[in-house]
């Protein structure tokens, strides 16, 4: 994963900045689930779900999507290109993070 830009904050903006307008495309057909961590160890309280994506010139990265969100990628295809609703960017430690609201087929 090749993002250079700094964000200290979780922005629409630094979604765009990150990505710019290039395709997003699904390469993994199954949600998984993220799940809390106290004293590094696992809980059983899920905290969102993650679609792993790719563009042109990024490498396979996750989405997280919220916990309570129904993901259904039964009709979807490896290489389909997505959108997502509310996408937002982090940069955490010198990784970015993504997280949305929503996800559908793209155009």
């Amino acid at each position: 994963m090749v993002f250079y830009k700094h964000f200290s904050s979780y922005s629409i903006a630094n979604a765009e900045a990150a990505i710019g307008n290039e395709q997003i495309i699904l390469v993994g057909l199954k949600a998984e689930t993220q799940v809390k961590f106290e004293d590094n160890k696992p809980t059983d309280e899920v905290t969102g779900k993650q679609v792993w994506v790719a563009t042109e010139t990024h490498n396979p990265f996750k989405i997280k999507l919220p916990a309570d969100y129904d993901i259904d990628l039964s009709a979807y295809k490896i290489g389909d290109s997505i959108e997502f609703e509310h996408l937002e960017a982090i940069d955490m430690d010198r990784k970015i993070y993504f997280r949305a609201k929503g996800i559908k087929k793209g155009k």
